[in-house]
């Protein structure tokens, strides 16, 4: 019994012996450079077959009806080219990390398929050998998307931006769509069925000048074009609404059969136009964030300094008991 079990142990400590050896001698061998080049090369191939798939997707998907909606608005075909141009950056980042594992998944599978690995396998070669060119490419296209994604987007986004703009000072009808709710600064419209500059049945919540909420409500409305003061509605057959915000029964109410409303252009620019994280470089968003805890900060510390000043006028009520004037007081 002794000597089978010290047989075992001895068995167990050669097989433990040989496969330390195997594992430092593919530790030593390097994979060729011909059979580098080779997955190499399938891995590329791979990544732009599914790159051009995922880019044609995305492309269609959401630059061509943007254009498609531009250009219906009787925009400049010119100016339409270049939202798109200024739009590439976007769908490249989406595209670049689907086609990156999508192209990996198809270069392993045709590898496994033709028996290749189990050839390099066999030729002594390890898993870490194998995949090292498809990890460099991945490394590659991970610079070239973070150039993409930190130099590209931010600065196409920035012109995007600017000739958006242009585009909507010299037609803001852009911003108005059938069945749809949009809100601008300090307005939101909601509209019904378009046909032409035609909108049915729209409904307008905005504030007035005094504070004031306002209801408007209109059976037909017609966009028109009001250059550079901005969108005009001229409404038919309106009712308007206005209550106080504090005291809601303190009302006023009016009708007309004909009604004319405008929204700036600031408004409408603010409203179409806005910058998130995810268009911003990594400067921008570390400035970014820096002013935001430089503002939290700032909040906190003047919560603290009106908590401590409560706290002291509290204190010194106290202090002077019931014959102080505070303490009856009810404010």
């Amino acid at each position: 019994m002794t000597e089978t079990l010290n047989k075992y142990i001895k068995d167990f400590r050669d097989a433990l012996q040989e496969k330390r050896r195997v594992a430092a001698l593919e530790k030593k061998r390097v994979i060729s450079s011909t059979i580098f080049i080779y997955i190499m090369k399938e891995t590329l191939f791979s990544f732009f077959i599914c790159f051009l798939f995922f880019f044609f997707i995305f492309f269609v998907n959401q630059i061509l009806l943007m254009a498609q909606d531009v250009l219906t608005k009787q925009v400049p075909f010119g100016q339409v080219a270049l939202l798109i141009l200024f739009s590439l950056p976007t769908v490249i980042a989406m595209s670049a990390p689907f086609a990156s594992l999508v192209g990996t998944l198809m270069t392993i599978g045709r590898l496994t398929s033709d028996n290749e690995i189990l050839v390099m396998l066999s030729a002594g070669l390890s898993y870490r050998n194998i995949f090292l060119p498809a990890i460099t490419v991945g490394v590659l296209i991970s610079i070239l998307s973070f150039f993409t994604n930190d130099v590209l987007l931010p600065a196409g986004t920035v012109q995007f931006n600017k000739l958006w703009r242009q585009i909507l000072v010299s037609t803001p009808a852009l911003e108005m769509e059938a069945n749809s709710v949009k809100r601008f600064q300090d307005t939101v419209i909601v509209t019904g069925d378009v046909e032409g500059n035609t909108i049915e049945n729209v409904l307008i919540l905005d504030k007035t000048s005094n504070g004031e909420r306002r209801i408007i409500m209109a059976s037909q409305a017609e966009l028109k074009d009001g250059g550079n003061q901005g969108l005009s509605l001229e409404l038919e057959n309106a009712f308007v609404q206005s209550a106080k915000e504090v005291v809601r029964d303190d009302y006023d109410y009016a009708s007309a059969e004909f009604l004319q409303y405008w929204v700036s252009n600031e408004d409408i620019i603010q409203a179409a136009v806005s910058v998130s994280p995810r268009e911003m470089s990594s400067r921008d968003v570390r400035t970014a964030i820096k002013g935001k805890n430089i503002e939290i900060a700032k909040r906190a510390n003047d919560r603290k300094g009106k908590v401590i000043m409560q706290a002291a006028a509290l204190e010194n009520i106290l202090r002077a008991g019931p014959a102080g004037e505070g303490w009856n007081r009810k404010s």
